[in-house]
């Protein structure tokens, strides 16, 4: 007995009680809260001073999504649009939500999403009353059904961890909510989709085009200063010249390009270089983002597959590298 009440001695030791007067939960806290300011503090470096509804273009962006929604008669918005025209009243709803929208962040940007979700809400709701309704006669009464189709509400949600890199739009992760659009922040590689239409929204930069427009005028100016002179010491020395250089008047061909941070003002700054009738603008756009197959080809099966970001049949990215 001794020996087994020493064995049960040495092996089982007493309960450890452990003594926490809470500064443990509060370190945690004080950590979370360190994590938090820096998400906020890195969204916050990239778009500055600037506010979320003009940084994030909120309102050309929810009219962009409301046009690329599908409006066919296969759809209650889209017999709600033909009934506007028609004596046709009863139109069903299809799952409770005006449409299924998918925001997508990069991570430097995540701190705003909720923010933004919020606007893009109201936002969606109302450009798309503003489709339904600009089609209705002024004079009309509005109809039961479209009434009750405009008493609801986008949905509106934010895509986690994207299936690969967060410049390719996540169509898997927008069908698992059955997203109608997906609106993409940040940067992108602008990789064409298979089944979901993408709005782009590359974050807009301090609005300073007219001060481009100055110093391209300046510049414009001070270079045909410089081909009179050429052309007056060529006539003084009674020199051939060719239809170039004794035209010093004629526009100057400007290729305008430009980081995708400005493509919100681009169009402005070509209308005020053009404008100012110095010179012939030819601008390097941003391609517009279309479904790699139409919607009748999606019905039948699709045609090819998307080789961004380990999208082809190969496994290989063919961008974003």
């Amino acid at each position: 007995q001794t020996s087994h009440h020493s064995y049960n001695h040495h092996t089982m030791s007493p309960p450890r009680i452990m003594f926490d007067d809470g500064s443990r939960i509060m370190e945690a806290a004080a950590a979370s809260n360190e994590d938090d300011a820096a998400h906020q503090s890195s969204s916050s470096s990239e778009r500055g001073n600037i506010s979320t509804e003009v940084y994030y273009e909120i309102d050309r962006v929810a009219k962009e999504v409301v046009e690329k929604l599908d409006w066919s008669t296969n759809t209650s918005r889209g017999r709600l649009l033909l009934a506007s025209n028609t004596t046709e009243s009863n139109v069903n709803d299809e799952d409770g939500f005006l449409c299924r929208v998918a925001l997508q962040f990069p991570d430097e940007l995540l701190a705003d999403a909720s923010e933004v979700s919020w606007l893009m809400e109201h936002a969606i709701m109302s450009a798309y009353k503003s489709k339904l309704l600009s089609q209705q006669d002024a004079t009309a009464v509005i109809s039961t059904s479209m009434n009750n189709h405009l008493q609801q509400y986008p949905l509106i949600f934010i895509l986690g961890d994207t299936t690969y890199g967060s410049c390719c739009p996540d169509e898997v992760s927008a069908n698992h909510l059955n997203a109608n659009v997906i609106v993409h922040y940040g940067y992108a590689c602008l990789a064409p989709t298979e089944s979901i239409p993408v709005v782009y929204s590359f974050g807009a930069s301090i609005n300073n085009w007219k001060e481009c427009v100055d110093l391209v005028s300046c510049e414009i100016d001070n270079k045909r200063k410089q081909e009179e002179e050429s052309v007056e010491k060529a006539l003084d020395e009674k020199l051939s010249l060719t239809d170039d250089d004794a035209d010093s008047k004629k526009k100057t061909k400007l290729l305008l390009l430009y980081e995708v941070k400005y493509h919100h003002c681009i169009e402005d700054l070509k209308l005020a270089l053009e404008q100012s009738g110095k010179v012939d603008v030819v601008l390097g756009t941003v391609p517009k983002q279309q479904l790699s197959v139409s919607r009748n080809e999606l019905s039948r099966g699709r045609g090819s597959v998307s080789n961004c970001c380990g999208g082809g049949e190969s496994g290989e990215t063919d961008c974003c590298n």
